[in-house]
């Protein structure tokens, strides 16, 4: 499966999505702005955070999650 979602946010959000996320899924920077799951439901899993447009204060930023849910889990 393949989730895009683009939005224009502040400079603290944009902080917090460049960072692996440690919630249902635990995340590894492979590469900047390239994560890939460490633990976590899945078979595959990559997030992909493009920056676009750097505004004054803000950035238009594009997040792209690829991955295989690993069903059943437990």
């Amino acid at each position: 499966m393949r989730v895009v979602r683009e939005a224009t946010v502040d400079s603290d959000t944009l902080a917090e999505l460049l960072r692996p996320r440690h919630a249902q899924v635990v995340e590894q920077e492979v590469e900047p702005g390239r994560f890939e799951a460490s633990t976590g439901p899945f078979r595959e899993y990559l997030r992909t955070v493009e920056v676009i447009e750097r505004r004054s204060g803000d950035a238009v930023v594009r997040q792209t999650v690829e991955f295989e849910l690993a069903i059943p889990f437990w």
